[in-house]
């Protein structure tokens, strides 16, 4: 559409909603439950609170909030060891680890073999460990909202790692007990805290604490994940916003170009500026094939693509049959193609 004229501009009430980072309610938890602790006698480290909220009153997303949960828990309320995952109920997995203290780079790559994440490097956020409810009593009775405090690292982590690993990590670690917390908001479990403490025993303070931390964390969490929903929700429409000006541009220019080589240039080089991988082919009237005219693939690769198949891209011709392209062609509908 053509632009608004100035009398024709609409505005919109905006009504900003209070906001607040997650990590900042997260600090203010990390301050309550030090200074409640300490009276308590269950916080070793009193300046607990400064620290903690120097280090990470900037961060916003997930990944970082867990990384402060966990380095929070160890550092400022005086136990030896604390891992953090989110747990997505819809897909049955915990997705992302956050350890602290980190292990040694070999320890950390054994564990990963242990549990199927080779592949994710020395990245633990990038692991996602699937868990199915039902498969353990211990996790199962954390996700229902339970803190559940045990002395075996293995009844914690049965579901992946051997009982003969696991008690090996243990002896390791040197852990007493060990605390398992959910993280909690509005009834629903999000994620889970494992605490590991070389103490005798849990005192009932540090089970409040824990669980307050896991409260706040859990709000930390949640809004950090609508955080990151809304920023891709904006970058997408960003993309789409600029797709359609780009199309828009080209069905302008090919109204006025009747020469069909430059209105495929054309819409070639604004697929291109819109970082867009793409095939762009014509269906020849006469046999119904696809024919080539552009590949985004740089000169390099596109010789090397022509070579491996020996003719260039303007001389391949795929029959309609053999492609799933069928209803995009017949129907005129867009259609997605699983990798």
């Amino acid at each position: 559409t053509p632009p608004l004229a100035p009398k024709q501009v609409i505005t919109l009430p905006w009504r900003p909603q209070p906001f607040c980072c997650p990590l900042t309610t997260l600090m203010t938890c990390f301050t309550d439950v030090c200074s409640s602790s300490c009276e308590m006698g269950c916080c070793r480290n009193s300046r607990a609170p400064a620290r903690i909220l120097r280090m990470i009153v900037l961060l916003s997303a997930c990944l970082a909030v867990m990384n402060s949960v966990a380095e929070g828990i160890v550092t400022r309320l005086g136990h030896n060891f604390a891992l953090v995952s989110r747990y997505d109920d819809r897909r049955g997995a915990f997705r992302g680890l956050a350890l602290y203290p980190p292990p040694p780079p070999n320890l950390f790559a054994h564990l990963l073999r242990a549990i199927g994440q080779s592949e994710t490097g020395q990245d633990a956020t990038a692991c996602t460990v699937s868990y199915t409810r039902g498969t353990d009593p211990i996790i199962d009775r954390v996700l229902a909202g339970e803190v559940v405090t045990t002395g075996s690292l293995g009844e914690c982590v049965r579901p992946w790692l051997s009982r003969r690993t696991a008690a090996a990590l243990h002896r390791m670690l040197g852990m007493r007990a060990l605390i398992s917390v959910p993280m909690q908001v509005k009834g629903k479990t999000v994620g889970t805290i494992l605490v590991g403490t070389t103490s005798p025993g849990v005192s009932g303070g540090q089970r409040a604490a824990l669980t307050r931390v896991g409260r706040q964390a859990a709000v930390a969490v949640e809004k950090a994940r609508l955080l990151e929903a809304e920023r891709l929700r904006s970058d997408e429409l960003a993309r789409s916003n600029a797709f359609l000006t780009a199309l828009s541009q080209v069905a302008a220019r090919i109204e006025s170009t009747p020469a069909l080589d430059q209105v495929l240039d054309t819409l070639s080089t604004e697929l291109r500026q819109l970082g867009l991988t793409f095939f762009l082919g014509l269906v020849d009237q006469d046999t119904g094939d696809l024919v080539g005219r552009h590949a985004s693939l740089g000169p390099d690769l596109l010789a090397q693509a022509e070579a491996m198949v020996g003719m260039a891209i303007t001389s391949l011709r795929l029959p309609m049959a053999s492609t799933p392209y069928a209803p995009v062609v017949d129907r005129g509908e867009a259609m997605f193609i699983p990798d």
